[in-house]
């Protein structure tokens, strides 16, 4: 079965071609223009979405260039580094721990490269925020499932990054 890539992602695409057109210097050739992605953990629906940006980074003639931390905070902090050593023009970051990434963020937009948090916000104000309000989509099953069922017992199953789940309990 093939996998269509999510709203997030074309939400995703489109904010690329804004970045491109609007934060790049206008000098700059859509051929010569590098996005740098640093994956928290490539694997499983991740990479649907790194399929459908690298189509759409490719149609739009730009490079891509990835890191893939395999869930250390610690690596991917050194891949961020990495990746702004490189030169890229934009930085997409999907962190593993978004704190971590503080001071190499704060790097990169230091030399003056764009950073964009890809369904985890980062500590960065200065950080563009491509994602969905996890707690408001969450609130939103909550009060589907009590219209259908208002009294018994439930269970509340946390996955990856089910630190933000618990700030809305």
């Amino acid at each position: 079965m093939m996998l269509k890539p999510s709203w997030t992602t074309l939400r995703l695409a489109a904010l690329l071609t804004l970045l491109a057109n609007a934060l790049l210097p206008s000098t700059a050739q859509p051929s010569k223009v590098t996005v740098g992605v640093s994956w928290g953990h490539l694997e499983g629906e991740w990479k649907i979405h790194e399929d459908a940006l690298r189509a759409r980074l490719s149609s739009l003639g730009a490079q891509y260039t990835r890191t893939d931390a395999k869930g250390s905070s610690a690596r991917q902090l050194e891949d961020v580094d990495a990746l702004a050593a490189k030169g890229v023009d934009v930085l997409i970051v999907v962190p593993a721990n978004p704190e971590a990434l503080r001071p190499g963020l704060a790097r990169a937009q230091a030399a003056g490269i764009p950073v964009v948090a890809y369904d985890r916000p980062v500590p960065d104000p200065a950080a563009f925020y491509v994602g969905f309000d996890e707690l408001e989509a969450g609130r939103m099953q909550a009060r589907a499932v009590y219209a259908v069922r208002p009294h018994g017992r439930y269970a509340l199953l946390l996955g990856p990054g089910a630190e933000r789940v618990r700030q809305g309990l």
